[in-house]
């Protein structure tokens, strides 16, 4: 069976895209009580309840990280916050994460980084195929 395609009707204002109204700007030289004004203090009010009750419930050790994630002062807390809220405030269960799709991934705390070699690494070690005796000669 083929599928058609079909054509959706164009909302009004055209495109597809619905219309958005604006308000009306205050005159200049005057300072109105403007919804959008309003409505971000509104807004910074109900953050910061939220920030308070989720500060509550969370471990103290963890606290002082959240804070400045909140605050914006550092991507890596909101990352290492983020994480450990994630999996239930573990360690360990950061570092054992399997959300192999979550964008931070990559990113997530105490995870096992690889060691790195130093470039006289290879003098000294021994691969198995020479003797200690064999450099005595």
């Amino acid at each position: 069976m083929i599928r058609q395609k079909t054509r959706r009707k164009p909302r009004p204002g055209g495109q597809g895209f619905p219309v958005i109204s604006r308000l009306p700007h205050p005159p200049d030289g005057q300072q109105g009580n403007n919804l959008s004004e309003v409505d971000s203090i509104r807004t910074g009010q109900r953050r910061q309840e939220k920030i308070t009750e989720r500060r509550a419930q969370m471990p103290r050790i963890y606290r002082a990280t959240y804070d400045k994630a909140v605050s914006g002062k550092s991507l890596r807390a909101a990352v290492n916050s983020f994480c450990a809220e994630c999996c239930m405030w573990q360690r360990e269960e950061v570092r054992l994460c399997t959300s192999l799709a979550c964008p931070l991934w990559p990113y997530r705390p105490y995870r096992d980084r690889p060691k790195r070699c130093s470039k006289n690494a290879s003098e000294g070690v021994s691969f198995g195929a020479e003797s200690k005796n064999s450099r005595k000669r």
